[in-house]
């Protein structure tokens, strides 16, 4: 028997609304305690980075990405991030990026791309933490990252306790 279903999916813009608030917040209140030290961070002065980005620039315009379908932005994205070109003053030695946006712009593709590439370059023993907003997000970089060629002993995918193990897939579980 066959049934027919409409289904609507909405965008929820509160997630955008409270990131440009946070945004505002820190740019109203720049020569203010605490929020100073994360003002340098957020809009950090271009006098103000460190010259070792330079050092990497030659290194990182000879990157061989993994994923050849990436497009111009994608591959600034990650050669910003492998230069780490976010570092701000002598005090900041590297600041966390985020990468945020509408559904379906590749900030996956993106993340993946840039975690093989670190991956490749980290001493052993340093670790890269990656969020996502849901369990949907953090499985599917779960799984591209094994589609990418990313070990069960160099990942690990922490979940709830609540979290329902009969609803994660295999790939994902191997990694849990």
């Amino acid at each position: 028997r066959t049934q027919k279903y409409d289904v609507e999916f909405g965008y929820s813009r509160s997630t955008m609304r409270i990131l440009h608030q946070g945004l505002q917040l820190i740019s109203s209140r720049r020569g203010e305690g605490l929020v100073a030290a994360f003002a340098a961070i957020v809009y950090p002065e271009r006098s103000n980075f460190m010259s070792q980005t330079a050092q990497f620039n030659n290194q990182i315009e000879e990157i061989v990405f993994a994923n050849p379908e990436l497009n111009a932005a994608q591959k600034h994205a990650v050669r910003n991030i492998l230069g780490r070109s976010a570092r701000c003053n002598a005090l900041v030695q590297s600041v966390p990026y985020v990468i945020f946006g509408p559904p379906g712009t590749g900030k996956s593709v993106t993340v993946v791309e840039t975690t093989v590439q670190l991956l490749k370059s980290l001493p052993r023993g340093e670790h890269i933490l990656l969020c996502a907003p849901t369990n949907t997000a953090v499985d599917l970089l779960v799984t591209r990252l094994s589609d990418a060629g990313v070990h069960s002993d160099d990942m690990y995918r922490l979940m709830a306790f609540m979290r329902n193990v009969e609803d994660v897939s295999n790939i994902v579980h191997e990694y849990s």
